[in-house]
């Protein structure tokens, strides 16, 4: 439970900007493809709404609030992600590759 809000918070508090981490930390640890494709948008997001905002911030008269609904959104979307997906099951990269198999003659008998 205190490592979900660890994460929560980093994703929170850092504006969206490091919201990749923690997907970072489970791709490497479970090594599973859908954690990794988890990473890879989030990364893709943050580095969107990075630029966007670089880029809305040279025109201070132009406000954007769709960005901010963007960074609620995505923000919104990592915590739900890091509170019900990501963390539940502790899997490792085998659990999903090998099925569950028999072992000996348990299988025939």
């Amino acid at each position: 439970m205190g490592q979900k809000i660890a994460w929560s918070l980093l994703v929170v508090c850092s504006l969206g900007l490091l919201q990749w981490v923690p997907f970072l930390v489970v791709a490497i640890k479970r090594g599973l493809r859908r954690d990794w494709m988890a990473l890879a948008a989030f990364a893709f997001v943050s580095v969107v709404t990075a630029i966007w905002g670089g880029l809305t911030a040279n025109n201070p008269d132009d406000d954007q609030p769709l960005l901010g609904f963007v960074l609620i959104g995505v923000m919104g979307t990592a915590v739900v992600l890091i509170w019900v997906w990501l963390f539940n099951k502790p899997a490792v990269k085998a659990d999903a590759v090998q099925p569950a198999a028999p072992s000996g003659r348990d299988f025939l008998t």
